[in-house]
């Protein structure tokens, strides 16, 4: 049986000691590394993640008039 690992990511370079915490590296949650030096990590899997293009909305836009060509659903009233 496989066994679940919490994971963080690396927010920045550092050394510490004779460990060095490379960008974007991931680290068992529960290592002593990490739980010395919390604010070097984060668990957003996004920190140091390679993409040729976005690949979430983080902050999507509502548009509100039609685009050209675009029929928008009428409302008949009265």
């Amino acid at each position: 049986m496989t066994q679940k690992i919490e994971l963080v990511f690396a927010k920045t370079n550092a050394a510490i000691g004779d460990r060095r915490v490379d960008y974007g590296s991931h680290w068992p949650a529960n290592d002593p590394l990490v739980l010395e030096n919390p604010s070097l990590f984060s668990d957003d899997p996004r920190v140091g993640m390679s993409c040729t293009a976005p690949v979430w909305e983080t902050n999507p836009v509502e548009q509100v008039t039609a685009g050209p060509g675009e029929v928008r659903g009428r409302v008949k009233r009265g």
